[in-house]
């Protein structure tokens, strides 16, 4: 099949006016008949000949191209025009995994049935090669897919053709995914437009970036963006599907159970974006939360594949009208990102519509892992982020365990672009992600800072209404409170208090970067003796909660 195409190809394209000669070789010395609008194999002779169906359509039209994974050989596509007694006229793509069954496309027009596929395979070259149906290479039908990257065992990115997954492709959302096999470095600057400062240029530096997660010691931000009504939310998310390809799915169905969610997740280095994600219910989002924490960092694997390390986790890019993920760990794991209506750019949005030109995925992937293999990737990050260090220096957060991790992210927002600078797209984004960096920590500040006093307010509620009795572990002097922090979190999650924290050991960290006491004193409660958490009396004091000299004395 693959040789008759290319000998047609080095005659050249047919225009499809062009007048065409059939060759005088027909169906039947292949075995074939059309009838009835149908097409039959023949079997047996004179009175014992048999017709055996091969395809309840016949082919009119044929356009031909060519399909391919990343850096793979290409195959034959077929843009085929048929008419059938049941479907009437359609229009159908074949590829040349088709002589299989499960790589026949057109069987999900219900109505169009290929019982032997090898057969229609001889009737489909023979269409291309001898009939009278006129075909015309068109470029245009060109497509290509793309599935993920590697790392191999000399520690080089490199771009997969079909990643090992442990359940087979289909489990990656970008299995057989449409790309263009050409496009236009500059879609990057016209879809940045749509807003006239760096937002857009950001996002899209986050979501090209993305291929890098194996040179990145596997860790890649998620990315949660909030927009108002009117300010253009569905028009971006339509132009990155359009002119990139990223996938998008609605973030109430796809992340409403948690099956759904790690499979929305899994299996790709390209982002999927969730739109409307603050619709989930309190549990989804909870769930959701839990599944987000894990897609950070996942550790790589093999599946079996020697010297291979794929990349398994699909970055997400969080669509909403709020920043509705309020855990303390995840806040540390994302980009955050707002969208404003007064950045808007119409004209930008008009001249994108006159040109349909899409962003060159393949290209840039594969010359992606060529660059990261020429630098020390995690050394770039790390001066980004001394970089980054340097221009929130007046910022004012409280530094914790998490900082270091919150920069990385956004320092990796700069490498992304210094590897699009390599690769012809001019991209200065260090100002606007620095901005970025200094209000998330500043965020982060204030979210940890209600956490702490949260607990505190709930904890000092609770004794209050057990008058002072110590079942929440903790002991009452006239300098203070004393309490094990790993006991009440227990005893007041455990009488329905919810926080976005689980850990004993950061709750305490919020509690000690807040200033709300001092933590790891040692302190004997009974016979035990044991680290406790204190809070100083003029503390209890701005919760409105009194110590009474005498009774504790």
């Amino acid at each position: 099949m693959e040789m008759l195409l290319n000998e047609n190809v080095g005659n050249g394209a047919r225009d499809e006016t062009a007048d065409y000669i059939a060759p005088s070789r027909s169906l039947e010395d292949y075995g074939l008949r059309v009838q009835d609008g149908q097409v039959y194999s023949i079997t047996g002779k004179g009175a014992r000949e048999k017709l055996q169906l091969v395809a309840n359509f016949i082919v009119v039209k044929i356009r031909c191209g060519t399909s391919r994974y990343l850096c793979g050989a290409g195959t034959p596509l077929h843009h085929v025009q048929v008419t059938s007694p049941t479907a009437g006229d359609l229009l159908i793509k074949i590829r040349g995994s088709f002589y299989t069954k499960a790589g026949y496309e057109g069987g999900s027009h219900g109505a169009l049935v290929v019982p032997k596929p090898q057969a229609f395979a001889t009737y489909l070259s023979h269409q291309i090669t001898h009939g009278n149906v006129r075909h015309v290479l068109d470029p245009s039908v060109n497509e290509v897919f793309v599935m993920g990257t590697y790392v191999d065992e000399a520690q080089q990115l490199v771009a997969s053709d079909g990643v090992d997954f442990p359940h087979g492709m289909d489990e990656c959302p970008y299995h057989n995914r449409t790309f263009a096999m050409s496009g236009d470095k500059d879609v990057f600057h016209r879809v940045a437009d749509l807003h006239n400062n760096d937002s857009i240029r950001t996002l899209l530096a986050w979501g090209l970036g993305s291929p890098l997660k194996g040179a990145m010691e596997w860790a890649y931000a998620n990315a949660e963006v909030t927009a108002d009504s009117g300010v253009g939310k569905s028009t971006i998310s339509d132009v990155f599907t359009d002119r990139f390809g990223w996938l998008r799915v609605a973030g109430p169905t796809e992340f409403g159970t948690i099956y759904r969610g790690k499979r929305a997740v899994a299996n790709s280095v390209l982002p999927i974006q969730v739109e409307e994600i603050g619709r989930l219910s309190g549990e989804a989002m909870s769930r959701i939360t839990q599944v987000l924490n894990l897609s950070y960092n996942i550790a790589p694997t093999t599946h079996g594949a020697h010297g291979k390390t794929y990349v398994m986790v699909t970055p997400a890019l969080l669509w909403g009208q709020d920043f509705c993920l309020r855990d303390v760990a995840l806040s540390a794991k994302m980009i955050r990102l707002t969208l404003s209506t007064e950045n808007k750019n119409p004209s930008a949005l008009d001249r994108l519509r006159d040109n349909a030109d899409v962003w060159p995925m393949r290209d840039w992937i594969e010359f992606l892992c060529d660059w990261a293999n020429q630098c020390n990737v995690m050394q770039l990050v790390m001066a980004k982020s001394a970089l980054l260090r340097q221009h929130i220096n007046d910022a004012k957060f409280t530094e914790t365990s998490n900082t270091e991790r919150t920069v990385a992210n956004y320092a990796r927002l700069l490498v992304s672009a210094e590897a699009l600078n390599a690769f012809g797209v001019t991209v200065d984004i260090s100002q606007y992600v620095a901005g970025l960096l200094r209000q998330h920590l500043a965020e982060q500040t204030l979210d940890t800072a209600s956490i702490a006093r949260q607990f505190l307010g709930d904890l000092l509620l609770e004794i209050q209404k057990a008058s002072g009795q110590s079942a929440l572990i903790h002991d009452l002097r006239p300098t203070g409170l004393f309490f094990n922090v790993t006991n009440a979190l227990k005893v007041l999650q455990g009488r329905g208090y919810r926080y976005d924290i689980k850990s004993p050991r950061k709750l305490t960290e919020m509690l000690k970067n807040e200033g709300l006491g001092t933590p790891s004193v040692q302190h004997r409660l009974g016979r035990t003796q044991s680290r406790f958490f204190f809070v100083p009396r003029q503390t209890l004091a701005e919760f409105d909660f009194w110590i009474d000299h005498e009774e504790v004395a």
